[in-house]
């Protein structure tokens, strides 16, 4: 008996088992995941600088007219400067105010070394009235020009790699040129005649206020180096006054056109 009252203790308690509730296990950490990288902005570029060398193809030329008293009368002379060419450099610089638009300055120096027609008309130094004509050429006249502009630029994209610029502006001129003031002649007894031999003049320097314009093409290796080129049209006029003769006006400026190095930064 003892034994069946232990079978049946047995049977209830099992079932009481069977429903007593399992705890859970308890759940994994959710996994942590890097956020996403943020991508990093490229540094605008602010500022640029070209250095060109090259050749200023038009340069005008002037007409000097001179008088100057010799034999108690007056001698007269016209000395034609033409057209000439030169070396020139160029350099230029800016600040980017606006995406497109850059504000900054270019400078340019331009020499050349030039002749002259001569022609005068000389008096006799026995008859009054009598004028004896000279001609000849003259060489070894220089002339050197320095150029400060203040620059507005547009900026153009052509590529990734190549860019042009637009660019316009006020310019100042400095100017040493030789002006013509006399000549020097061959002339012997009974002086009916006269050969040229050489021709005077005086270095003479002015200042003058004009305008610029031109385009500036750049091709990058890469950010921050490049080569390019550059054409401008630059004129003003001056007044030169060498201390014996008259003033003579002449135009500045002209045609260049040049190459070299282009800088970003």
């Amino acid at each position: 008996m003892a034994a069946a009252v232990a079978a049946i203790s047995l049977g209830m308690m099992l079932p009481l088992r069977a429903q007593t509730p399992q705890k859970p296990a308890p759940a994994a950490a959710p996994r942590k995941t890097a956020p996403p990288a943020t991508p990093k902005k490229k540094k605008v570029q602010k500022i640029f600088v070209s250095a060109d060398g090259g050749y200023q193809v038009l340069s005008s030329g002037f007409v000097a007219q001179m008088t100057f008293p010799l034999y108690a009368e007056t001698a007269t002379f016209t000395a034609d400067v033409p057209d000439a060419g030169g070396a020139a450099v160029a350099v230029r610089g800016g600040y980017r105010v606006r995406p497109n638009f850059f504000v900054g300055a270019g400078v340019t120096g331009f020499w050349s070394t030039r002749s002259a027609d001569v022609t005068a008309s000389l008096p006799h130094p026995f008859y009054f009235n009598r004028p004896r004509s000279v001609d000849g050429t003259a060489s070894g006249l220089t002339r050197d020009e320095a150029m400060v502009a203040i620059e507005a630029s547009y900026l153009v994209r052509m590529s990734k790699q190549m860019d042009m610029q637009v660019f316009a502006g006020p310019a100042f001129f400095k100017v040493k040129a030789d002006i013509p003031t006399s000549v020097n002649v061959t002339e012997a007894y009974p002086y009916d005649t006269a050969t040229f031999s050489s021709l005077q003049s005086s270095n003479v320097s002015d200042s003058a206020a004009g305008f610029t314009v031109g385009a500036d093409v750049s091709y990058m290796f890469n950010r921050s180096v490049g080569v390019g080129g550059h054409v401008r049209f630059s004129h003003a006029s001056a007044t030169l006054s060498p201390a014996s003769g008259q003033s003579t006006t002449i135009d500045l400026g002209g045609f260049q056109a040049g190459g070299g190095l282009r800088f970003r930064f």
